[in-house]
């Protein structure tokens, strides 16, 4: 069953300097118990599109439609959106230390959004500490009662967990939950949300760079890149059969994907600027693959592969698609 579907999103910010075009025309869709991995480089437009969803993107404009069981979180007011937030979907924030009141003890503010949903204090602080219990947090009655500045980064990560685990909403949105965690704090935290997930049906949202951690946790793979869907695929044809020239890209900048005696190939160049609106394919400036045909229009979303889903954003047939090791098309000065 269709959890959230994600029609045609489009988020632009005016500032002093001009409109920055930040998400360009993104659609997905999520089944309740599925986990959906958004990945790319820093903005690509990721965090931004999923926050946007929770009316947490202030002074944006907006467009586009995102159904959560049928009913458009773009179209409701901020009253409506409250009593989503926490109830129907949670949100782990990337930076627990900063997303956490450093004033506040840790189970007040877990019990908060219960509070704020209709629970008594005393019910509210009880769901917290077996919350701190149930994401493996030790002495949760004693620990309920500390501040965040008392837990490492790893704990505060796992009472964002907890926080967002608090009302059972259907949907989780989970930005760079791994960020500055060591490796074994991290597979900690992945394995945590694996098991939550089973043990509440709940889907899935994981942002982040890293493609290894997507690996291991994601049902399907959104591919970002200049605020556009570049490829969308299951897992296994996004690992086995990439077909856009930027996860290619990606996924040969691995360590582990890389074969032992082969170099890595960074992508070499820069990101688009948001600050004007891409009329071309988003990654031809970088693409050693680029023709005349990718600066006409950005590619829409086409079927390749043999597995059903699997979309790319390229002009390019399957069987011409592959990186060498040259720089970017001298075509790049076409967007000087």
């Amino acid at each position: 069953m269709v959890l959230l579907e994600v029609k045609d999103l489009r988020v632009s910010f005016d500032t002093d300097d001009g409109t920055v075009f930040a998400v360009q025309g993104v659609s997905f869709s999520l089944e309740a118990g599925k986990t959906l991995g958004i990945v790319g480089e820093s903005g690509s437009g990721k965090s931004v599109a999923t926050q946007t969803l929770m009316g947490l993107s202030p002074g944006a404009r907006v467009s586009g439609h995102a159904l959560l069981e049928g009913h458009d979180l773009l179209q409701m007011d901020e009253e409506e959106l409250q009593s989503i937030r926490g109830a129907k979907v949670g949100m782990i924030f990337q930076d627990p230390l900063t997303s956490l009141h450093p004033l506040y003890r840790v189970g007040y503010q877990i019990a908060e959004v219960m509070v704020a949903h209709g629970k008594t204090r005393a019910e509210a602080h009880e769901r917290a500490v077996e919350l701190l219990r149930v994401v493996g947090i030790p002495e949760p009655e004693k620990r309920a009662r500390g501040f965040p500045h008392e837990f490492s980064g790893g704990m505060r990560q796992r009472v964002m967990i907890a926080m967002a685990l608090a009302l059972e909403p259907a949907l989780i949105i989970a930005d760079e939950p791994t960020t500055a965690l060591d490796v074994t704090v991290q597979a900690q935290i992945l394995a945590l949300l694996a098991r939550m997930q089973s043990e509440f049906g709940t889907a899935i949202i994981l942002i982040t760079h890293d493609l290894g951690v997507i690996s291991e946790v994601a049902d399907e793979i959104l591919v970002m890149y200049g605020g556009r869907v570049m490829e969308r695929a299951d897992v296994r044809s996004m690992f086995a059969e990439p077909h856009h020239p930027y996860t290619q890209g990606l996924l040969r900048s691995i360590p582990s994907y890389a074969s032992r005696s082969e170099r890595l190939h960074p992508i070499l160049g820069y990101p688009p600027s948001l600050m004007r609106w891409i009329k071309e394919c988003p990654f031809a400036p970088r693409c050693s693959l680029a023709h005349e045909e990718c600066w006409i229009a950005p590619p829409p979303l086409k079927a390749v592969g043999k597995a059903p889903g699997h979309l790319s954003a390229c002009t390019l047939s399957p069987e011409r698609v592959g990186l060498d090791d040259e720089a970017p098309s001298d075509m790049a000065g076409k967007t000087a």
